[in-house]
């Protein structure tokens, strides 16, 4: 499960294994155990103890700006996965299928830094011929690497 914390006021501890999230005069406990992720935005706060409880158990805390976006990450420093993860990365690197991987991330950069400066351009009209400008060079940039890939 992932706790998901957007309501102003609460807070979040720690109490022996198990998370308690406070809501005014509202209590709930929620087993560690259970948790997956803790999701919380401004306005909602949790002790060290809660941070302490979530890296023990390898569950991240993310946190989010008033708008919804995420701004920082908490998670376990430990090697696991991370390692494995990695030494899969560096088999790859000299191989044609980690090749078709990194260009495939490549393009899809690409796509996304382009649909970016689409949408600034219809905010920024006072700006569109410039943007425009750097939109077609990067749909250049990127018609480059997809003829690479193929």
């Amino acid at each position: 499960m992932d706790l998901i914390l957007t309501t102003f006021g609460t807070y979040l501890h720690r109490q022996g294994e198990m998370f308690l999230i406070k809501i005014k005069e509202q209590k709930q406990e929620v087993s560690s155990r259970k948790v997956r992720s803790i999701v919380i935005t401004t306005g909602a706060s949790l002790s060290t103890d809660a941070i302490q409880l979530a890296i023990e158990k390898n569950i991240d805390i993310v946190f989010l700006d008033a708008v919804g976006h995420p701004y920082g990450r908490i998670w376990h420093g430990r090697p696991g996965s991370t390692t494995a993860i990695r030494r899969e990365q560096l088999r790859l690197a000299d191989t044609e299928k980690g090749l078709r991987l990194a260009l495939s991330w490549l393009l899809r950069k690409f796509d996304n830094q382009v649909e970016f400066l689409r949408e600034a351009r219809q905010r920024r009209s006072r700006l569109s011929a410039i943007l425009t400008e750097k939109i077609n060079a990067l749909l250049d940039l990127r018609q480059s690497l997809s003829l690479a890939n193929d």
